[in-house]
């Protein structure tokens, strides 16, 4: 019995998809089959110390002993110093305690003729309007140097008179001193600020402050 065109056409329309069947079949368990590549692993990174043969000391930030204040005040009066041929002071806590309790005590007012009349030299000024920084103090007291005759190493005129004052300056440059201590506080009601710096020096009406400085 023969077949006509449109049904041999038929039947080979069936072989092929059944043979594509076939052949993706096959395809998908090849693709399960295949082994699987791991994706690739990197080396965790070294920590830098591990490839040292010592490890590193870590840094430590230790705050300055003196603050950014105090050592303008240092410097000041050791350039100073230095200018006039006398040796540089050292910075003391305790000194610089005991201006600051003087200064509080006499906040409410800030005259700055009123001294401690403590064991130690003592310098001491009232701003009335504006800070001044600690330099621009430390070298209103120099200016006073032109009131001190270096020839025969004594004040011009009286300490502490007005037009005429040098006992600062003296203070300054006194040749026993080795420590200095300073402190500014603000002067109550707004008037001002008020500072006052205290030497180690010795007392001594017959002791020359300014023995071997060079005029």
């Amino acid at each position: 019995m023969g077949m006509s065109k449109a049904s041999v056409l038929s039947a080979l329309i069936v072989v092929v998809l059944l043979h594509a069947l076939v052949v993706s079949a096959g395809s998908g368990r090849h693709r399960k089959g295949a082994p699987r590549h791991p994706a690739p692993r990197h080396p965790a990174p070294r920590h830098p110390l591990q490839d040292r043969g010592k490890p590193e000391q870590p840094r430590l930030v230790f705050p300055p002993s003196l603050s950014l204040e105090d050592q303008e005040y240092l410097k000041a009066h050791n350039t100073f110093r230095a200018k006039r041929g006398v040796r540089p002071l050292q910075w003391d806590a305790k000194l610089a305690q005991y201006a600051r309790k003087w200064a509080v005590q006499r906040s409410y007012d800030c005259v700055a003729n009123h001294h401690s009349n403590g064991p130690y030299g003592e310098n001491i000024m009232w701003q009335r309007y504006e800070e001044m920084t600690p330099t621009d103090i430390v070298n209103t007291w120099a200016y006073e140097q032109d009131n001190f005759d270096h020839i025969k190493n004594v004040c011009k005129c009286r300490t502490e008179t007005k037009g005429c004052m040098c006992g600062h300056y003296m203070q300054l440059v006194w040749s026993s001193a080795k420590r200095v201590g300073c402190a500014t506080v603000m002067c109550k009601q707004e008037k001002g600020f008020y500072t006052v710096c205290e030497y180690d020096r010795k007392k001594s009406s017959h002791t020359n402050p300014l023995k071997g400085v060079i005029a």
